[in-house]
């Protein structure tokens, strides 16, 4: 399952990348994961940046409350429900600078790996948000990643969905409601054009983020074995 990334550019650099000013409250996240609150450009205000929480929403699950587990949302099994056709009317962007998924090296074990696009430092993820009351009475914002099959068989053993990556402008166009299934048009090639390589297993904590974190380490599991065919 997809559920980090990370968006540690300068805030000048996120202003213009994506023409949208940033707010002072924005914190760098080396370590994003669901639950936490994260800068979203949606498409009632493009002009700056927004801190939504990334998570769930009521309706999706029935439920009035943020759920960790429920984060994303496969394209190619949603594309045509009634629910997600009436969700995209709400669209943003999670601006990035790059992600993590596990790999297999093992029946149990996996290594955790940063993948980041060769072609520009920042891209960003289509997503949709929603606001709403919770049970204290009080506005709350959250947005779900819209994430795809993987297009490319040197990813096979990764988890087998991906974030869908776009460019800046790509992103414009989302956040100007465009055609969904144009998402998957370009995910082929972006795949193709990704660098990647591991990481520690710190990673595996949401509580930790230092800048160590997005740089190469030691091809290591979870139980500390070191692989040999990385």
């Amino acid at each position: 399952m997809f559920s980090r990334y990370s968006i540690c550019s300068e805030p000048n650099e996120i202003k213009d990348t994506f023409s949208a000013s940033v707010p002072s409250k924005y914190v760098k996240k080396f370590n994003a994961a669901p639950s936490h609150l994260l800068p979203v450009i949606t498409d009632s205000s493009q002009e700056g940046i927004s801190i939504f929480y990334w998570g769930s929403t009521p309706e999706w699950k029935g439920k009035n409350q943020l759920i960790e587990k429920f984060t994303n949302i496969p394209l190619e099994e949603n594309l045509n429900t009634k629910l997600f056709q009436k969700r995209v009317k709400k669209t943003c962007i999670i601006p990035a600078d790059g992600f993590y998924l596990w790999k297999k090296s093992g029946k149990k074990s996996q290594i955790p790996y940063r993948f980041t696009w060769m072609e520009r430092d920042l891209f960003c993820f289509p997503g949709i948000w929603e606001e709403y009351d919770n049970d204290n009475d009080q506005i709350q914002h959250t947005f779900l990643i819209i994430t795809t099959k993987i297009k490319d068989p040197q990813y096979s053993q990764f988890d087998n969905l991906f974030p869908v990556i776009l460019s800046p402008k790509q992103g414009k166009e989302w956040l100007e409601h465009s055609d969904a299934s144009k998402l998957l048009q370009s995910q082929k090639e972006i795949q193709r054009k990704l660098n990647y390589y591991p990481v520690s297993q710190k990673i595996n904590s949401a509580e930790n983020n230092e800048s160590s974190l997005i740089q190469k380490s030691q091809p290591i599991d979870q139980f500390g074995a070191i692989s040999l065919f990385e």
